[in-house]
């Protein structure tokens, strides 16, 4: 196992709070794999920027939106979602928050 060095934690330290692709950040790391990555991440409490979540609407009767079905930008949990007043909710599995559509956006038609 290869130690860390002081040059690659700074590396580690702002890739991985920024907000670009996961994907990114590993090629940034030649030799390190997505776990080790992960790891050491984790053991300096670093964060990753949430992205919002998407969502889109699940049951549309007479051009009017009974209930959503959104996911988690996060984890991509789906969650069925019955008020929508708020325009977010919070992921039951994550915690994260989850925009919900415009109300003047239109609803997809099953």
């Amino acid at each position: 196992m290869r130690r860390w060095t002081r040059e690659e934690v700074e590396r580690l330290k702002i890739l991985y709070a920024s907000d670009k692709p996961f994907e990114e950040i590993v090629k940034a790391f030649p030799g390190r794999s997505p776990n080790a990555i992960r790891l050491k991440a984790s053991r300096l409490g670093l964060r990753r920027i949430r992205p919002p979540a998407e969502a889109s609407p699940l049951i549309v009767k007479g051009g009017e939106t009974k209930r959503l079905l959104v996911k988690c930008g996060v984890c991509g949990h789906w969650m069925e979602v019955e008020d929508a007043a708020r325009g977010f909710i919070l992921c039951e599995r994550c915690g994260s928050p989850c925009y919900l559509p415009e109300a003047d956006a239109k609803p997809r038609r099953s």
